[in-house]
């Protein structure tokens, strides 16, 4: 594990919402999601913090009590997701399923080596699947309850409390995947498939949050086994309902509107359309920056009955808000900024014959 010291699942979808008083000639020209959300399979991704600040800007520094000046971290220390993806071609498709995968020692069973093949075969027949996997998490928790100076459990059911370097994830297509070196690890053999890849900047944030709000990541914690799941990953994202909503009301005759949900997994309402995962996984950290609750108190824009609402939906810190008119009277917020980037994510663009 880089240490500091995914069964089928239910799939983001738009809904278009279309009232029975609005005449037949509304366009209902949209596609359920915009291209810049397809994502490429087979693929390996890999997930690390970097830090964005100015390495010129020096030490930060105060004065204490006593008068004298403290020097602490850098004074431009801006953590960022970085995630480095490759799509693979057959061929090295191939060479992936026979990647071998060692199982980690702190969960007070032994078992046999496998491939990545074998994990995802096994995948389509759960009592077979679940034998790869501790029968408990008794010796694992009883493992991690040693004091610091003790602890040498390198895997990242440990996240939290050793931030991992990185995190590696295949995606053999949009239902089944692979999180290395949670029960069983490749040791870097995945990693060397994906040098090379493109690399992008998902969000400002540090590792350890961004996993908390990684559904993948979250659900092969546990393998979706109610009896690997421990209690302190219980909770961190909801079991149903959207996670990310922005909805268009009707208006004028002729005018276009819809109601965009994405649930927790990345799909797209109750449809079989995935959006990106950890683009998901970014905006969500990004809505714990902005004061929710106050905005749901805000006064709306205004009332004309033909003006078109906007609506956003946001899961945020075990709460779902409904914001309406986010940023109408003040365009440039945190809040109308983070409308725009749900939007981008959920809504419909026009067909090509009007773009």
């Amino acid at each position: 594990m880089k240490m500091n010291t995914m069964y089928r699942i239910p799939a983001l979808c738009i809904f278009l919402v279309f009232p029975l008083h609005i005449p037949a000639q509304i366009s209902t020209s949209g596609e359920p999601v915009n291209a810049e959300a397809k994502v490429e399979y087979p693929r390996i991704e890999i997930y690390t913090q970097r830090d964005t600040g100015n390495p010129d800007a020096g030490n930060d520094r105060w004065t204490g009590p006593d008068g004298r000046t403290v020097y602490g971290g850098k004074a431009d220390y801006r953590p960022c997701i970085v995630r480095e993806s490759i799509v693979l071609d057959e061929k090295q498709k191939e060479a992936v399923l026979n990647t071998s995968l060692r199982w980690l020692p702190y969960f007070g069973e032994e078992k046999e080596n496998i491939t990545l093949r074998t994990y995802f075969e096994y995948m389509e027949y759960m009592e077979v699947f679940r034998s790869l996997f501790p029968k408990d998490m008794n010796t694992y928790e009883s493992m991690t309850a040693k004091p610091g100076d003790e602890f040498f459990v390198e895997t990242l059911l440990t996240y939290r409390r050793s931030p991992p370097n990185s995190v590696t994830v295949l995606w053999l297509d949009e239902f089944r995947w692979y999180v290395d070196d949670v029960y069983y690890s490749s040791g870097f053999a995945l990693d060397t498939f994906v040098q090379g890849g493109q690399k992008e900047v998902l969000t400002e944030g540090e590792i350890p949050d961004f996993l908390d709000l990684y559904w993948p990541f979250q659900y092969k914690l546990s393998e979706g086994l109610p009896y690997l799941q421990l209690p302190e990953n219980k909770n961190l994202l909801p079991e149903t309902g959207a996670v990310l909503g922005y909805a268009l009301s009707p208006g004028m005759p002729n005018t276009f509107s819809y109601d965009a949900k994405v649930m927790v997994s990345g799909c797209i309402g109750d449809s079989k359309i995935y959006t990106d995962r950890a683009r998901l996984a970014a905006l969500l950290l990004q809505a714990k920056a902005i004061d929710w609750d106050e905005l749901q108190h805000h006064i709306p824009g205004s009332s004309h009955p033909d003006r078109q609402v906007v609506t956003l939906t946001v899961w945020c810190r075990g709460h779902r808000y409904r914001i309406l008119d986010p940023g109408y009277n003040e365009p440039e917020s945190a809040a109308a900024v983070f409308a725009q980037k749900v939007k981008d994510l959920l809504g419909p663009r026009k067909n090509n014959a009007e773009r």
